[in-house]
């Protein structure tokens, strides 16, 4: 267990980061209100993508269900 000094500046040192977020957060917030919204986007895209190889690798790991995670235009003659 932590002794008494060890709480002080532990509170101290959440309190000195619970002031700079409070200061830096507008300006942090205006920097990404002046990005264009397709920037955003794309990096919302960028941070999906390990998600989007996980599952398709998951998806295609079981060779009898392999067919089932494939798309197929069966409308098409």
């Amino acid at each position: 267990m932590a002794g008494p000094s060890k709480r002080r500046v532990a509170g101290i040192a959440a309190g000195v980061f619970c002031i700079l977020v409070g200061v830096f957060g507008v300006i942090l917030a205006a920097v990404f209100m002046a990005f264009l919204a397709t920037f955003i986007t794309t990096l919302a895209g960028l941070a999906l993508l390990g998600a989007i190889g996980g599952s398709l690798a998951g998806a295609m790991v079981d060779a009898r269900a392999r067919e089932a995670s494939l798309p197929v235009n069966k409308g098409a003659s």
